[in-house]
């Protein structure tokens, strides 16, 4: 089962409230499987104590008609009596549980615990968070802005249609099946702070871009070589292709401009560029790419599935043997995950999400570094009320969409 907050909310409310089909128990029982969290993430909701402690902080001159609204609310048909005392648990767990799926979640602090979950009592100031945003500019500098554009055809280039898709920018050969078509002409998809985008290329590769995020790619490629340049982070699937001839297979290459060149022939891969960041990483979940540094004197490296290139801003390269896949592509699958964090680390990724500033009035961080895993749904204020549960060494402030960490 994929990992979808909102599908993974209906499926417990539905269980609360004892509404839960065969197939969708099935469908619930495997997300649980998935991990610990996912299981103490669930066990919380059947915790009648637990509930009852947060049933006693909503109204407790809830009358029966009171309850009929919150279950209209829900989604919930009376299609039978109810026993109404477990009922009362039931709603007030649902409600909770749209308040963790929208806001907080199991967090995995050193600790092992998971603190408690509150009501999303948001402040009048806050900010959202990213999604899906980007502009693309066409080969004759005509700008389209993704976000706001409807799904159907943006524009013709030559044999080559671009279109939007359900969120997605896609490539097609519009009057053949040659993906070898012709033509040098560039397009640029950018992403803003605060926005991702994903799409896909006209051999079919496939490209997703984080936040601030630069993409730069032929619109058709020649069949000799595939070339595209990246600044920022994207995560790839790159479709091998045969040359004409059935010899080989026609290289992709990444550029990250004045830092390294990332060869594959077929592969799962993320890059992580951004010119604020001390190291590029290039981490590999599937096949093998040969990642070069473009400053320095090394030699290519060679990495395999698991592994990270880390590279310094002298081209020094160090591979990590047994780096957290799962970290590296958080961003792509909707969480961040955080393992010994530092707070400037984490706070940079924070800031090209949420698109504001950040600002130091204090050079003392915490010693203990963070760890957690974090929708990349919640808003500002509810990454910041978990940064500082997750450490009491934290302290930040949102002031006009500035985050100010304070002494």
């Amino acid at each position: 089962m994929t990992e979808n907050n909102g599908r993974v909310a209906e499926l417990i409310k539905k269980h609360l409230l004892e509404t839960l089909t065969e197939t969708e128990r099935v469908e619930l029982d495997a997300w649980m499987s998935e991990s610990d969290a996912n299981r103490r993430f669930f066990n919380r909701f059947e915790d009648k104590e637990y509930v009852a402690r947060e049933l006693e902080l909503m109204s407790r001159a809830d009358t029966d008609a009171s309850l009929s609204r919150t279950l209209d609310i829900l989604g919930v048909e009376k299609k039978q009596p109810v026993r109404l005392v477990w009922m009362r648990y039931a709603v007030a767990a649902a409600l909770l549980l749209a308040i963790a799926t929208g806001g907080y979640f199991w967090l995995k602090a050193r600790s092992g615990n998971t603190p408690p979950i509150a009501k999303n009592t948001a402040p009048a100031q806050d900010v959202p968070a990213g999604g899906d945003k980007a502009i693309l500019t066409l080969a004759d500098g005509s700008q389209i802005v993704l976000d706001s554009a409807a799904n159907g055809d943006l524009a013709q280039q030559g044999s080559i249609k671009v279109q939007k898709l359900n969120g997605q920018l896609k490539y097609s050969v519009g009057h053949s099946d040659d993906v070898y078509a012709a033509g040098t002409a560039y397009n640029t998809v950018r992403t803003p702070r605060g926005g991702q985008y994903e799409l896909v290329l006209q051999d079919g590769t496939k490209v997703w871009l984080n936040a601030a995020s630069t993409l730069k790619y032929p619109t058709a490629f020649n069949g000799r070589e595939r070339i595209v340049e990246l600044t920022g982070e994207g995560y790839f699937e790159v479709k091998p292709l045969t040359p004409k001839g059935g010899q080989g297979k026609i290289p992709f290459k990444v550029l990250v401009p004045g830092g390294q060149e990332v060869e594959v022939l077929g592969t799962h891969f993320n890059i992580m560029a951004y010119k604020d960041e001390p190291l590029m990483r290039t981490t590999l979940l599937e096949g093998s790419v040969r990642v070069h540094a473009m400053t320095g004197d090394q030699k290519p490296t060679l990495l395999a599935p698991g592994q990270q290139a880390q590279i310094s801003s002298s081209g020094a390269v160090l591979v990590d043997q047994n780096a957290d896949v799962d970290q590296a592509v958080a961003w792509k699958n909707g969480f961040q995950i955080f393992h010994n964090a530092d707070l400037p680390t984490i706070l940079r990724q924070v800031s090209r999400w949420y698109d504001v500033d950040v600002e130091y009035q204090t050079k003392a961080f915490p010693e203990m570094g963070l760890d957690g895993t974090i929708p990349r749904s919640v808003s500002l204020q509810n990454m910041i009320k978990v940064l500082e549960l997750n450490n009491d060494q934290v302290h930040l402030k949102l002031e006009n969409n500035k985050i100010i960490v304070l002494p």
